[in-house]
């Protein structure tokens, strides 16, 4: 069975407060929260982008931190990753990407154990309208065992090369308070709960705080 997390749109004090991965070009909007696999009820909030930058750069919207994961278990490499989201691009030639970084940092919120997936764009462009995103992609190959300590860090954005005279201008549907989650499709406008999963069933030190994150 995988793990699923939800995207949350509040800011709750995290276990640890990682510095945003160096490969988003810009972080200037990035907010941290933590990650639940269960729904804790959180509004559904837009995040808007805008610049005045038609260079090729990935955009953070926000950082996920998860419950500490069990030692011992294994994170699979070369894993099926899927991410979905409500996502939306100001122009059509803006040229943009849902994104999405995964990494396993330890307590010190400094040292990086392993690069899940480094920070990916999705294949299909983003449309005027926030529409549904389904974003697959391979992890890393090599398999990671963990040990205490660990957290798994989820990073979500957007990326994109606009053309000349255009910009970055976007927005993310975050939040958990849906009663459903959204579909593996690229179609669906309706108003669902995004999430990322990875296909293994992960366990964490604390339960009970994994589910709620409150």
């Amino acid at each position: 069975m995988a793990t699923l997390w939800y995207l949350p749109s509040d800011t709750l004090t995290t276990p640890i407060s990682p510095a945003f991965n160096a490969n988003w070009e810009d972080t200037s909007i990035g907010t941290r929260t933590t990650a639940p696999t269960t729904k804790r009820s959180s509004a559904m909030t837009t995040v808007n982008f805008l610049d005045a930058d038609a260079t090729n750069k990935d955009i953070l919207f926000k950082q996920f931190i998860s419950a500490e994961l069990t030692s011992g278990q294994t994170i699979t490499g070369a894993q099926a990753l899927k991410f979905q989201i409500l996502a939306g691009e100001g122009d059509i030639d803006s040229n943009l990407f849902t994104a999405l970084g995964i990494r396993i940092i330890a307590s010190d919120g400094t040292t990086v154990r392993k690069i899940v997936l480094a920070v990916t764009r999705d294949n299909l462009e983003l449309v005027v309208t926030n529409t549904n995103r389904q974003f697959t992609a391979t992890s890393a190959a090599t398999n990671y065992t963990t040990v205490a300590g660990d957290y798994l860090v989820l990073e979500v954005g957007v990326g994109g090369d606009p053309a000349v005279g255009f910009n970055h201008e976007s927005g993310m549907r975050f939040g958990d308070a849906a009663a459903s989650d959204l579909p593996e499709d690229n179609t669906d406008t309706t108003d669902l709960n995004p999430w990322v999963q990875l296909t293994d069933t992960l366990t964490f030190v604390d339960t009970l705080f994994a589910q709620a994150m409150m």
